[in-house]
């Protein structure tokens, strides 16, 4: 072992300030904060821009380029369930002759690398140094958090918006003036010009609003001014709202309240995506209502030991004292969850991003778990859920979790030449035209098409004229032909010349069979 006194000849430091008491209280000078924070944002932006592209658009972030390349009052009015905010921001970057799949997915990973600090200066407000920068250090690996900050779409913004609507409401907590009232009048009416459901992040804040009034009179005043303020700040979205309500329950008529949400929930805010059953295998399971069982099983142990880490730490921190700020971060954990859950038994279904806002609490919350009474236990819990967080950023690339691959399906079919039409089958395959750029004609198979073997015959009738021949290319086929009559027709008429596999994206090539 090196003694401290010979690293203090070496590198001319004096011995005393090596000494680890002497490092540890150095760590936790308010002079020292912005060192670690400042080098975990730089992981943070590194993971999120390096390989910002590398994944090809999916149906959801094509949907958003289609509804930004529209005019803006088009875009308004549009009923597709969201508010207008995102489709704006879209549309100025398209006009700006931003449209690579890079320059799309900027505004989102600047929103993920800012929720970094910002997670830490808010948990600063509530927990120590150390446990700060342990929230600021998961986010910037969690690989929930960096699936959003690399996608087209409006969730990885929500983050920064609840975050610095948060640092506010603490603020007015401190006895802040009008101005506190006023700045997150602003974060809330941006944070629901992106999505409907911060209306929880509002209900969370509300709630400890409302017990903070009774105890402090004096600042009923500016709760009465904040109180306002966002209600005049909602209410500029309110028509959009109630125009996307219709269609948003209507969509999601036919989608089933499930229990199991809650535990996936668990598992996706310590792996994200990619750590346990993959979305894609999921989707069949959940929408056509094949057994789960067959999806988790290959993982389940993975997945359930990530859901028991979550909520091991969840309990254990609940065994501290809750209450003042406590209070604020468990109610930021549980309403944008329990919110956006609870709205599924009634119209809309449930997907886990809605639930992004309550991330980065969900991380203080556990972390919190380092000053409660089995601290060495929560320690070993923390580094275990690190690691899963790990693997599963390691994996977030990966064939089997990433996004449909639209992108590598057509530069495929484009490499080997030729004008052969595509035929494309199912939900996924919408934004392989962006990526063709109509080198060859392309058909899209509706439910429509296939509801008989005439009509469907009708359909395909120009490709099976085609004497070179023609692509098909599937994803997500349950979409659009859930009876599989489809490659029961092309088993019968045609030959199988070629088939390759990309994520999520099957490429095919048939010819018409010799009668």
């Amino acid at each position: 072992m090196i003694s401290n006194q010979a690293v203090s000849k070496t590198l001319h430091v004096p011995a005393a300030v090596l000494r680890p008491s002497l490092i540890w209280r150095l760590l936790q000078t308010k002079t020292a904060w912005w060192l670690p924070v400042a080098l975990v944002t730089i992981a943070g932006a590194t993971v999120r821009f390096i390989h910002l592209d590398m994944q090809s658009l999916w149906i959801d972030e094509y949907l958003w380029v289609l509804l930004g390349s529209k005019e803006l009052t088009t875009i308004a009015h549009m009923a597709d369930g969201y508010p207008p905010g995102y489709g704006f921001l879209v549309h100025f970057l398209l006009r700006a002759g931003l449209t690579s799949d890079w320059w799309l997915r900027v505004p989102s990973a600047v929103a993920g690398t800012l929720a970094i600090p910002l997670a830490y200066y808010v948990s600063r407000q509530i927990e120590g140094h150390v446990i700060a920068t342990l929230v600021a250090t998961l986010l910037a690996i969690h690989p929930l958090a960096v699936w959003y900050s690399q996608e087209v779409g409006a969730y990885a913004l929500l983050m920064p918006c609840t975050l610095l609507s948060t640092l506010c409401f603490l603020t007015i907590l401190r006895g802040g003036s009008w101005r506190s009232a006023l700045g997150y009048a602003l974060c809330a009416s941006l944070g629901f010009s992106l999505h409907y459901y911060f209306l929880f992040v509002v209900m969370a804040h509300a709630a400890v609003a409302v017990g903070n009034w009774r105890h402090h009179p004096a600042r009923q005043r500016v709760w009465l001014c904040t109180g306002l303020l966002t209600i005049v700040a909602l209410g500029i979205w309110g028509q959009s709202f109630l125009i996307d309500f219709a269609s948003q329950a209507t969509e999601d008529s036919a989608r089933p309240f499930s229990w199991l949400a809650l535990p996936y929930t668990a598992l996706t805010f310590v792996g994200g995506f990619s750590l346990g059953p993959a979305l894609r295998t999921l989707h069949p399971a959940v929408i056509t209502g094949v057994s789960i069982w067959d999806t988790l099983e290959p993982s389940f142990i993975t997945a359930l030991l990530a859901i028991a880490v979550s909520a091991a730490l969840i309990l254990l921190s609940s065994t501290r004292r809750v209450g003042g700020r406590r209070m604020l971060v468990l109610a930021m954990l549980l309403c944008p969850i329990l919110g956006a859950w609870l709205c599924s038994a009634v119209a809309v279904g449930y997907r886990p991003r809605y639930a992004l806002p309550a991330l980065p609490f969900a991380l203080l919350w556990c972390a919190g778990s380092l000053r409660a009474q089995f601290r060495r236990t929560a320690c070993m819990l923390l580094v275990l859920f690190a690691t899963l967080a790990l693997v599963g950023l390691v994996q977030i690339d990966s064939p089997l979790y990433a996004r449909e691959d639209n992108r590598s399906a057509a530069w495929y079919i484009a490499s080997k030449g030729g004008q052969a039409p595509v035929v494309l089958l199912g939900q996924g395959t919408a934004p392989f035209e962006r990526y063709d750029q109509g080198r060859h004609s392309v058909f899209v198979l509706l439910p429509y098409d296939v509801q008989d073997s005439t009509t469907l015959q009708q359909a395909m009738a120009a490709c099976f004229a085609d004497s070179q021949g023609f692509w098909l290319v599937s994803s997500r086929p349950w979409t659009a032909d859930p009876s599989n009559s489809v490659p029961a027709l092309l088993q019968s008429q045609c030959s199988l010349r070629e088939e390759k596999m990309f994520a999520g994206v099957k490429v095919q090539f048939y010819t018409r069979c010799r009668s």
